[in-house]
C-alpha cells in the first residue's frame, strides 16, 4: 500500500533519474537489437527519444531508420486500429487513436483545404483568388517541418464558387522513383479538365497529357491514394461512370467502369451514391444505391492484369442513415466507419462484418459531433521530412 501511494506521488525528477537507468543497459544491446526496439516505437516517443543522446538523436535522425520505422507502421496497420485525423472547416485538426483524442496545432497561414495523408506528410492546396495563384503547403503534424510547392500562375476563372476552378486535387507518392508528387485538376469550359503536377522539391509545375474524364458533380475534391496510383469516382468522356486514375510513376492517366451498381437513384433520390475508399489494401467502391444494402466492391488484379470488381461485403443499412464513410478494414473482420443519420450528428462505428452488427464509439463521436464538415482520413504518423526545394 506504502508503495503504491509513493508511486502516485512520484515526481518528475524521480521518474527522469528512473528512467536513466534504462538508458545504459540499452547502450550495451547490438545496434540492430536498438534499432528494431526504436522501430516499433510511436513517432511521439521517438522525438523524446532524440533528446536523451547524441547517439540517439543519429541513430533516430538516419534516412535508412526512418524508412524502416515508416514500413513498419504502414505494415502494422493489419494489427491494430491506426490513427484517424479529422480536420475541420474551422481549420481544426485532431488525431484520433483508439484510446486518445489529440489536437494538433497547425499553421495560421495553411488553407482549409485538406487533401490527404501521404507517409505520415499532409498536403493543404491553397488558391489566391486575388492573383490566380495556386501552392500546396506540405506538412508532416509530429516534426512540424513544411515545404511549400512553388506556384502555378495566370489560372484562368471558370467559376466563382470555392474553390473556383480547381477541382480535384491528390498527393502521393512513387517508392520506385522515390518521389512525392501533387496532381491538380483544373476544371476548364465544357466540362474538360486541365491537369498540372509538381514533384515536390522541384521549382515548378508541369502541363501533362488530356485528362480521360469529365466534371462530375458528386466528384470528390480529395484523391484517394493507393500504391502510387490517385483515385476519383468520375465520369469518362462519353459520361460513363466510373472511377479516374494517375499513376505518379509515369504520369498517365486511366479509367474504368464502375461494377453493376444497385439502381440509378438511391435512398437520398438523388442518383447513384457512390465513394471511394482503401480497405484491406484495396481499392473499395462504396455502392448505397439499395434501399436494403450497401454494397463494397474491391478492385482486383487478376494474373492476366486485367482489373476486376468483386463483390467484398454486403452491409446492412442501419436506420436513419443517409451516407457513410468507410475508413479501415482490420484483420478481425471489423470496419471502422462513419455515419450519417438524419435524426443525429454523424458518429463513428465499427462493423463486424462476421456478425453482421454495429456498435457506437462514443468517445470518437462526441469530437465529431463538435466540429462542422470535417474531413475524415486514416494517418500514419513517421518522421519523413518533406523534401525541400533543390
Amino acid at each position: 500500500m506504502m508503495e503504491k501511494g509513493y508511486q502516485e506521488k512520484e515526481t518528475d525528477i524521480e521518474k527522469r533519474k528512473r528512467g536513466s537507468r534504462f538508458i545504459p543497459c540499452l547502450n550495451k544491446l547490438p545496434q540492430e537489437i536498438v534499432l528494431d526496439i526504436f522501430s516499433r516505437l510511436p513517432v511521439e516517443s521517438l522525438l523524446q527519444c532524440k533528446r536523451v543522446s547524441r547517439s540517439w538523436n543519429t541513430l533516430i535522425s538516419d534516412p535508412e531508420f526512418i524508412k524502416v520505422h515508416l514500413l513498419r507502421a504502414s505494415s502494422s496497420l493489419v494489427q491494430q486500429y491506426p490513427d484517424i485525423l479529422v480536420f475541420s472547416k474551422s481549420k481544426k485538426l485532431f488525431r484520433l487513436s483508439h484510446e486518445s483524442i489529440k489536437s494538433l496545432s497547425l499553421p495560421k497561414d495553411f488553407s482549409s483545404f485538406f487533401v490527404n495523408s501521404c507517409n505520415g506528410l499532409l498536403a493543404f492546396p491553397k488558391y489566391d483568388h486575388e492573383h490566380h495563384k495556386l501552392f500546396v503547403d506540405i506538412w508532416n503534424p509530429y516534426t512540424l517541418k513544411r515545404t511549400r510547392c512553388p506556384s502555378v500562375v495566370d489560372i484562368p476563372l471558370y467559376n466563382s464558387s470555392p474553390p473556383w476552378n480547381f477541382a480535384a486535387c491528390g498527393f502521393g507518392y512513387d517508392p520506385i522513383l522515390n518521389e512525392y508528387k501533387v496532381v491538380a485538376l483544373l476544371r476548364k469550359p465544357l466540362a474538360n479538365f486541365e491537369a498540372v503536377v509538381c514533384t515536390i522539391g522541384s521549382t515548378s509545375w508541369r502541363h501533362i497529357e488530356e485528362v480521360p474524364f469529365k466534371t462530375f458533380r458528386k466528384m470528390k475534391f480529395n484523391a484517394v491514394h493507393l500504391n502510387g496510383t490517385f483515385y476519383w469516382y468520375t465520369r469518362s468522356t462519353k459520361s460513363i461512370l466510373g472511377v479516374g486514375s494517375f499513376r505518379i510513376r509515369d504520369e498517365k492517366f486511366g479509367f474504368v467502369a464502375c461494377p453493376s451498381l444497385s439502381s440509378c437513384y438511391n435512398i437520398f433520390g438523388e442518383g447513384e451514391k457512390v465513394d471511394l475508399s482503401v480497405l484491406g489494401g484495396d481499392l473499395c467502391l462504396v455502392d448505397y444505391a439499395s434501399h436494403d444494402n450497401i454494397v463494397v466492391w474491391a478492385l482486383k488484379k487478376h494474373s492476366g492484369g486485367d482489373e476486376v470488381w468483386t463483390k467484398q461485403y454486403v452491409l446492412t443499412i442501419p436506420e436513419h442513415m443517409y451516407s457513410m464513410q468507410l475508413l479501415y478494414a482490420s484483420d478481425n473482420g471489423e470496419i471502422l466507419l462513419i455515419l450519417g443519420n438524419y435524426m443525429a450528428d454523424n458518429k463513428f462505428v465499427y462493423y463486424d462484418s462476421k456478425e453482421n452488427r454495429y456498435r457506437d464509439d462514443e468517445t470518437l463521436t462526441a469530437l465529431l459531433s463538435s466540429e462542422k464538415y470535417p474531413s475524415t482520413f486514416v494517418h500514419i504518423g513517421s518522421l519523413v521530412s518533406p523534401p525541400l526545394p533543390r
